[in-house]
């Protein structure tokens, strides 16, 4: 292991933590201690899996190679075999980790949030994971190029946003709790929020200068205003209902 390699790095400070117990007046309860070893073995995983992240998306699948993933990760071959039976497993690891990263993100800003308005809560469950987004955003090129669909076994595909479906299906069914949310349609409205997320994020793939996080406040204005302005409705129907001359110097 290379001095300063993205494994050195992840095993600065690891020293070996007391058992942690409840505070006075509660019951106590022992925290689990991860020993050193399986503290190294997670260190290593990140690690490889943070590189393999890195290759993949800056390469591709199909040329990514395992000796490369391995250089930037700041491990041997044989390593990444002893976390990785092969490359479909180990991007199946990087999916299944990020799934898991962004649902417990989804999930957090949900339950944190709670008691407070819904439009707050929803600005907040946007820009929380838009910022998710914004981390992972070359692992995020791939779905949006379809570069990686398949694996070898069947027809595995992944999504991040089905990932943190559930977490907005619970936004939604707060705020019809409420009384701020339509009820009727409350999981038409996941989908159609989660639809706009991802439309964001598509487009700034194809436009660099897109700041997602500042598009953030239009997009929740949006999902509950709409685009009218406030009045068109009623000022298109006065002037229909207006007579043509008067029509005509209105717009002159």
């Amino acid at each position: 292991m290379a001095p300063g390699s993205p494994v050195s790095r992840r095993l600065r400070g690891l020293a070996t933590p007391r058992p942690g117990r409840a505070r006075l007046g509660v019951a106590t309860k022992t925290v689990p201690v991860l020993s050193l070893r399986t503290r190294l073995r997670n260190a290593t995983r990140d690690a490889i899996l943070s590189a393999a992240e890195d290759i993949i998306a800056e390469r591709g699948m199909q040329t990514a190679r395992m000796e490369d993933i391995a250089a930037a990760a700041g491990v041997s071959v044989g390593t990444i075999y002893n976390h990785f039976s092969d490359r479909q497993t180990l991007l199946e690891g990087l999916l299944d980790t990020r799934a898991s990263e962004f649902v417990a993100t989804a999930r957090a800003v949900v339950d944190q949030t709670q008691g407070q308005p819904f439009e707050q809560r929803l600005h907040l469950f946007c820009q929380t994971m838009v910022g998710s987004f914004e981390a992972h955003r070359q692992l995020f090129a791939l779905f949006v190029r379809q570069e990686v669909c398949h694996l070898e076994q069947g027809n595995f595909s992944w999504s991040p946003f089905a990932a943190i479906r559930d977490a907005a299906d619970l936004l939604m069914k707060a705020g019809v709790a409420s009384g701020e949310v339509e009820p009727e349609n409350a999981r038409v409205y996941t989908m159609l929020l989660l639809g706009m997320i991802r439309g964001l994020i598509s487009a700034s793939f194809f436009d660099e200068l897109v700041a997602l996080e500042s598009l953030v406040p239009t997009l929740t204005r949006v999902f509950l205003r709409g685009v009218m302005l406030k009045g068109a409705t009623k000022a298109r129907r006065a002037n229909k209902l207006a007579p043509a001359g008067a029509r005509k110097r209105r717009h002159k």
